[in-house]
């Protein structure tokens, strides 16, 4: 699912951030050169034109303020390179028109894609608080719980506010400190989760007979 954020629109399949509107038209030329990936915005290829479009549902996956009609690829074609392939975000089809013609286009660059094992994710976020100077100093094991539970405050907060994107945010941060500390010390989460859910398998109902 397409989610939006206060800058652009992120695509957590792929991990592609798209622009919240639509820029131009304008020539092929301009295009390549106004968005040429030095700040990060690039004109997207044929094929991440048409993976924002949802075939099933007859309209675009993401909601942004884009102009329907036909945009600019960054894909030349093989044989005859005076021309480069487009998308017609309307009518879902491919096209290909002179670099010369004015077409709209919608800027995309590079997110952020997590692997799919815990372990290299929290090797990532640790290099990432290590680099925005959250371990200039050594840190404790009862500092670092602490600021698991200030994560889990908010969240808390953000439930009893009704505040749903916020409980989803504010639970990503508790994630993202668990993931942090386990790497900083050297604890393997994914292989403790999975011998944990193990033994959990295996426990009675209610283990314990206390209360929920």
């Amino acid at each position: 699912m397409i989610e939006k954020l206060e800058d652009c629109y992120l695509d957590p399949t792929t991990g592609l951030e798209w622009a919240l509107g639509t820029a131009g038209p304008m020539t092929w030329y301009d295009a390549m050169k106004r968005f040429d990936g030095s700040n990060g915005w690039r004109l997207p290829t044929i094929k991440e034109l048409l993976s924002i479009i949802d075939y099933e549902k007859g309209k675009l996956s993401i909601d942004a303020d884009i102009v329907l009609s036909y945009y600019w690829s960054s894909t030349t074609l093989a044989d005859y390179t005076g021309h480069a392939w487009g998308v017609s975000l309307r009518y879902g089809y491919v096209y290909f028109g002179y670099k010369t013609g004015t077409y709209c286009v919608l800027p995309v660059r590079a997110g952020v894609k997590l692997p799919t094992n815990v372990k290299t994710t929290q090797k990532l976020i640790h290099e990432n608080a290590v680099a925005h100077g959250w371990y200039d100093r050594q840190r404790s094991v009862p500092e670092l719980l602490c600021l698991v539970h200030s994560e889990v405050s908010e969240a808390l907060e953000a439930y009893r506010d009704r505040n749903d994107d916020l409980l989803a945010e504010e639970l990503a941060d508790v994630a993202i400190r668990l993931l942090d500390m386990a790497e900083y010390l050297g604890i393997d989460l994914e292989q403790q989760i999975i011998r944990k859910h193990n033994i959990n398998l295996n426990r009675p109902y209610r283990h314990g007979n206390k209360r929920a």
